[in-house]
C-alpha cells in the first residue's frame, strides 16, 4: 500500500486527463523509478513516444 498516493489517485488522474497514457505500474518500485528501475523507465518512454508519433505524426 502506498502512503503518499492513495487508492483513489488513478480515478482522480483519469478524470484530469482524460488523453492519458497508463497507469504504468512497476512492481517493487517506488516514487524515484528513474534511480530504481531507469532501464524500464527508458523503454516505457521510448514506446510511448513511438505510440504518439505513430498516433498523432511528426511534429514540424
Amino acid at each position: 500500500e502506498d502512503h503518499v498516493v492513495g487508492p483513489s489517485f488513478v480515478d482522480r488522474m483519469q478524470v484530469a486527463f482524460p488523453n492519458h497514457r497508463g497507469p504504468f505500474h512497476v512492481p517493487g518500485a517506488g516514487h524515484f523509478l528513474q534511480w530504481e528501475r531507469p532501464r524500464i523507465l527508458e523503454s516505457a518512454l521510448v514506446m510511448m513516444a513511438a505510440d504518439l508519433l505513430t498516433t498523432r505524426g511528426t511534429p514540424r
